[in-house]
């Protein structure tokens, strides 16, 4: 019978992996204060990508939701870049 639903949107499966690695190891390294910037930067891009790839039915309440949610991420993650790590961060104790 197969599968009725199609879940890939056009997108390699192969990115599966990739993704989940960034959705694991980005925000460790933000809580943790290492390499800060580098890390909101991909978390920004993902949430767009996403945002735009994932949740573009607006006509579906869920959906806007979603792609306001992932909006709203990725300028929070937009300002961990502009403003890096602060005082309790790996970054400012042993890096300086």
């Amino acid at each position: 019978m197969g599968n009725r639903w199609n879940w890939s949107f056009g997108i390699p499966g192969i990115l599966i992996i990739p993704a989940i690695i960034l959705e694991v190891i980005g925000p460790i390294l933000i809580i943790i204060g290492y390499k800060t910037k580098i890390a909101a930067g991909f978390l920004s891009l993902f949430c767009i990508l996403t945002a735009i790839i994932f949740h573009n039915d607006f006509s579906d309440q869920m959906q806007l939701t979603s792609f306001l949610k992932n909006i709203a991420l990725a300028g929070g993650f937009l300002f961990i870049v502009v403003n890096g790590a602060k005082e309790f961060s790996i970054e400012k104790k042993f890096f300086k």
